[in-house]
């Protein structure tokens, strides 16, 4: 019997593993590999040449389209329409033409490696069953937007605009999807559906790690800050949380980390902030941290920046939102924070007390070995995977 041939799109390429995208999209295209034939396109990237799928990783074939963006006015109709204002001001032609021409042989399964993916791709895949990813979800985090920061009347109009259709979307998922995917429990209950299943994010293991010399305080924030909510935890954690680490201890240091860390340039000029881009290897500054600051104040899913931070064994603080749809406990796994306030007298705190330093890190550790390992997000892709294709009676 032929294995099920298997369409998987993703919203970035597989390797390397430098982003939250990319962490996601690994063990998905891993696990596919390994239930059927996998075609595999990379949609919207701005990846450089040298970046691709995972080595060792076999596919049938393999595509990558750049993002090309059409511009506000010729977005304006699909967005009238009903689609959010970011997925219509993209080129979804070359995308559509590729699949469609794919799946002239209809495919087993599709997995929709994200929502906008399955909103405008969904009518030209021929394919017998459809997984979509649903990721973060996008009503969810569009609501916490405008609770942190509300916005003028045009742009109140445009984001109410967008939250409705982000809920039709996520509906229109519910009610026709064989299955869909979210990150955490909390996110499974707020999406909702019978078919709906938790994949994890996941971080790939780099040992434990020997805690940071107890000395200056250094917290650390690592980031991809083409992605407005760590821009503005960015903003929250140099300009509110570090002067009131300093007050305290003025020898302290935030170090902002990741892709495009040139977008928070502007940051770099306070005292005490350093800027860290494109960094080959993140380990050495998880090394060097005395706490790992989550500092996101919106968005969704589970933050992997606290399940690498947990894999390193380098304690953390975080904000309510930062560590949502994890099951930590405040005071064993981290230090759960409030207010700026609050945030500067942990991270000193934890700068100075050895023991709860160390407590802290041998307990994320082990919740990281428990449930934050790649093996468990794989683990989880085929379960779902081999469940929808029984149901069509394939054999994996």
């Amino acid at each position: 019997m032929s294995a099920p041939r298997l369409l998987l799109t993703l919203a970035d390429v597989a390797h390397p593993l430098d982003g939250g995208n990319r962490l996601r999209a690994a063990p998905v295209l891993r696990a596919l590999s390994e239930v059927g034939d996998v075609d595999v396109v990379v949609l919207h990237s701005s990846a450089p040449p040298g970046d691709g799928l995972t080595p060792g990783v076999v596919v049938a074939r393999s595509a990558r389209l750049p993002d090309v963006r059409r511009g506000r006015v010729r977005g304006l109709g699909a967005f009238l329409a009903g689609v959010p204002g970011p997925v219509a001001t993209r080129d979804w032609e070359p995308a559509r033409r590729l699949v469609a021409a794919w799946s002239l042989t209809p495919y087993d399964l599709v997995w929709f490696g994200a929502l906008d993916h399955a909103l405008r791709l969904r009518r030209v895949v021929q394919a017998a069953r459809t997984v979509v990813d649903v990721g973060d979800v996008e009503s969810v985090k569009l609501r916490a937007l405008q609770a942190l920061d509300p916005p003028g009347p045009v742009r109140r109009l445009q984001q109410a605009l967008d939250v409705r259709a982000w809920e039709r979307a996520e509906d229109r998922v519910r009610r026709t999807a064989d299955a869909a995917v979210v990150c955490s429990e909390l996110d499974r209950e707020r999406f909702g559906g019978p078919r709906t299943s938790v994949v994890p994010n996941t971080y790939p293991d780099p040992g434990l790690q020997p805690l940071a010399p107890r000395g200056p305080v250094r917290m650390l924030y690592v980031a991809n800050f083409e992605y407005a909510p760590n821009v503005d935890a960015a903003s929250w954690a140099a300009r509110e949380v570090l002067p009131r680490v300093r007050a305290l201890r003025p020898d302290a240091e935030l170090h902002l980390v990741g892709r495009r860390a040139d977008l928070v340039a502007r940051f770099g000029v306070l005292p005490g902030v350093v800027l860290r881009s494109d960094v080959p290897e993140v380990l050495p500054e998880l090394r060097a941290a005395t706490a790992s600051l989550a500092a996101v104040r919106w968005g969704g899913g589970t933050r992997l920046k606290i399940v690498e931070a947990f894999a390193a064994g380098v304690p953390v603080v975080s904000t309510a939102l930062a560590c949502e749809g994890l099951p930590v406990v405040d005071g064993e796994h981290l230090l759960l924070v409030g207010d700026a306030d609050e945030a500067a007298r942990a991270c000193v705190r934890v700068s100075e007390d050895e023991q709860l330093a160390a407590s802290l890190a041998v307990a994320g550790r082990a919740l990281y070995e428990a449930t934050g390992t790649p093996a468990v997000a794989q683990a989880a892709v085929t379960a779902v995977a081999t469940q929808v294709l029984a149901r069509e009676g394939v054999s994996c």
